[in-house]
């Protein structure tokens, strides 16, 4: 039987700014995105009998992303064949990470090769916002100027390669208690997203780089968690070019253009606490 493999790749927010509630209840985002080598890997397989999703590592939510996105193609082209979904799951859930986006970014990337769909990366991302506002980035992995809620994109030139270290402790953050935070606190930060995307058009050093980095949450999440701060001064007192959270938290993201520094800032944080993962800046396209 016919099967396709796609992996689902970890999205990082190198920076992240909300720009205002807009009169429709979502709120205007503007972003820079980039991925890490750190994957969920899905494998789909046309079966003759009634379809399952097989999940190994960490557990899906009942209601996922992935059948969200299967549904979705079965109801806009009419396909009703059978499928099985294979996933390891690496990802932690929860994490700011994109995770449960990306999946759904995977199985429709996956479902149009299986199924001879023909459709571009720009139908995949039409049809991907309707399952949520970081899939149509999901959907080409690479960096990126995100605007509007996720579905106005600019590819960017490849985040510079370097070790990474992710810390995602034992701490669950939802978005929308993120956003209602946002909507009562005046959050005065807001990094210089414009000038982050003209330091990767030219090709600028971390170190240049590191000026604009940030996070709009972050005043928000420390203020409520003052553990995840310790730990984004940690990596920066460690050897860090630069670290930022990704997303509402409580992840954690530490760039090092030294990847012996990452190892060693790593072994500061226990795993048994934590998610701890040396891994590395994705440039493929």
């Amino acid at each position: 039987m016919a099967q396709v493999e796609e992996k689902a790749y970890a999205k990082v927010n190198l920076a992240l700014d909300v720009v205002h509630l807009r009169e429709d209840g979502y709120h205007e985002m503007k972003m820079v995105n980039h991925c890490i080598d750190l994957a969920d890997i899905l494998y789909i397989q046309e079966v003759r009998t009634k379809g399952r999703l097989i999940t190994t590592g960490n557990p899906l939510p009942r209601h996922n992303t992935i059948l969200q996105a299967l549904s979705l193609m079965r109801k806009t082209f009419h396909i009703e064949r059978p499928v099985d979904i294979y996933i390891k799951k690496r990802i932690p859930e929860r994490a700011g990470l994109g995770g449960g986006s990306s999946d759904a970014a995977a199985v429709l990337r996956g479902l149009n090769r299986l199924w001879g769909l023909g459709l571009s990366d720009e139908d995949l991302r039409a049809l991907g916002v309707q399952i949520g506002a970081d899939v149509p980035y999901c959907v080409c992995n690479a960096t990126a100027l995100v605007q509007g809620i996720g579905e106005e994109l600019t590819i960017l030139p490849n985040f510079p390669h370097c070790s990474v270290l992710v810390v995602k402790p034992d701490i669950d953050i939802e978005t929308q208690w993120a956003f209602r935070q946002w909507d009562l606190m005046q959050v005065e930060h807001h990094p210089s997203i414009d000038n982050l995307v003209q330091c990767l058009r030219q090709e600028h050093s971390f170190r240049k780089m590191s000026q604009y980095v940030g996070n709009s949450f972050e005043t928000i999440v420390f203020s409520h968690y003052p553990e995840i701060e310790t730990i984004k001064n940690r990596m920066m007192d460690n050897g860090a070019a630069m670290a930022t959270m990704s997303g509402s938290g409580p992840t954690m993201v530490g760039y090092f253009t030294d990847r012996r520094a990452a190892l060693k800032t790593a072994e500061l944080f226990s795993s048994k606490d934590s998610f701890v993962f040396v891994t590395q800046t994705l440039v493929e396209k």
